[in-house]
């Protein structure tokens, strides 16, 4: 960029262990590139009974605070279906190499479509969906549909998690796959 902001925010949000957590903050735009803030926030199911991995990870990061739990009033996570079939115009595969899935083939686990799919978002230009089901990359298929959205709540980021799934021909026939025959998500998520 010819004339960048001075800085740049970012928000990293990852699953674990039937919980989640987000690392967001605020990067200089210029070659330091120095981290001018960073929070984590961890959403996890009740209190940990022994919060030694937490502990070590205040201990790793030199954090001068304990950090604190607090009760959640409402839900972090909410999720929704699209009603009807809206089609995407596919840009690009995301793909899971064979070396990182433990699998022969390689498998098509999202997508890449224009970021015109609803006004709320965030004007990228491209966004990135999960897919409900996976497909060999060798099996490339014709026709992709948006599913379903999840938003999650921090107390300092908000994700959002577009799903997408993909339909299947027989002799002109369009109809939606039969996901047992693929492999699901990670998260077993075929709702």
């Amino acid at each position: 960029m010819e004339d960048p902001h001075h800085s740049e925010e970012f928000v990293y949000l990852e699953v674990c262990d039937n919980a989640f957590y987000t690392v967001s903050g605020s990067i200089s735009a210029e070659e330091t590139r120095h981290v001018m803030r960073c929070n984590v926030s961890f959403q996890l199911i009740g209190i940990p009974l022994d919060p030694g991995s937490l502990q070590q990870l205040y201990r790793q990061f030199d954090v001068p605070s304990r950090g604190y739990f607090r009760p959640l009033a409402e839900r972090s996570v909410t999720r929704e279906r699209f009603h009807g079939r809206i089609p995407l115009h596919v840009l690009g595969d995301v793909i899971e190499p064979a070396d990182q899935s433990g699998d022969e083939a390689d498998w098509v686990v999202g997508l890449q479509a224009p970021d015109d799919l609803a006004s709320d978002l965030d004007r990228t230009g491209v966004i990135v969906c999960n897919l409900r089901s996976y497909h060999p990359l060798s099996k490339p298929q014709q026709r992709y549909e948006l599913w379903s959205s999840e938003r999650a709540r921090t107390s300092n980021a908000h994700a959002l998690r577009i799903v997408a799934e993909w339909w299947q021909s027989e002799d002109g026939d369009e109809q939606r796959t039969d996901w047992r025959a693929w492999k699901l998500p990670a998260s077993g998520d075929d709702s």
